[in-house]
């Protein structure tokens, strides 16, 4: 049986690990408890945000999250179709 992979750090690594999972998630509270926008429409926002910039791995970490703020697998296809017509050509987003 393997220890945890903490116990395989010094000092100076355990205490940036710690800092930075301390700022990850306090920064990540904070933004998704803001007022102005419900939860529903941040999860949407990031999608289309990962699917507009083709941030594959940030799009599949933010699936689950959407599914539990609401977002319907119709609606994330929305922004899947627009990004493959714009990528074959179909549709030009420059006037």
């Amino acid at each position: 049986q393997q220890g945890s992979p903490l116990s395989t750090l010094n000092a100076d690594e355990l205490k940036r690990f710690f800092r930075m999972s301390y700022t990850i998630t306090a920064t990540w509270s904070a933004v998704w408890s803001r007022p102005g926008l419900p939860r529903h429409t941040r999860s949407l926002l990031n999608i289309a945000l990962s699917t507009a910039l083709s941030h594959h791995a940030e799009l599949a970490l933010h699936m689950r999250p959407a599914e539990n703020n609401g977002v319907t697998p119709a609606e994330v296809g929305i922004f899947c179709r627009s990004k493959a017509i714009k990528q074959k050509g179909l549709v030009s987003c420059e006037h």
